[in-house]
């Protein structure tokens, strides 16, 4: 069985970069980018998508209070 893989090229520095594409056991293929950041020092946005949600709450419930002046976490600083 031939391997699939997806050349990637970074239009900056001419750097081509080689990924595996695994083939999905129920779903569609995807490609293996688990070494994209070693390899480029880049990363995908794809972090965000499960955290959109918790920004998006804390928003909206920082626009509903009226009494709040800034949006900030709370913080502890223990000299560490």
């Amino acid at each position: 069985m031939k391997k699939s893989i997806v050349t990637l090229v970074d239009h900056n520095n001419g750097k081509t970069y080689e990924y595996p594409v695994l083939k999905g056991a129920r779903g569609p293929s995807v490609i293996d980018i688990r070494n994209l950041f070693k390899d480029t020092g880049m990363f995908t946005p794809i972090f965000v998508i499960g955290r959109t949600v918790g920004w998006l709450s804390q928003w909206i419930e920082f626009k509903q209070d009226p009494t709040s002046k800034i949006s900030r976490p709370r913080q502890l600083y223990t000299g560490e």
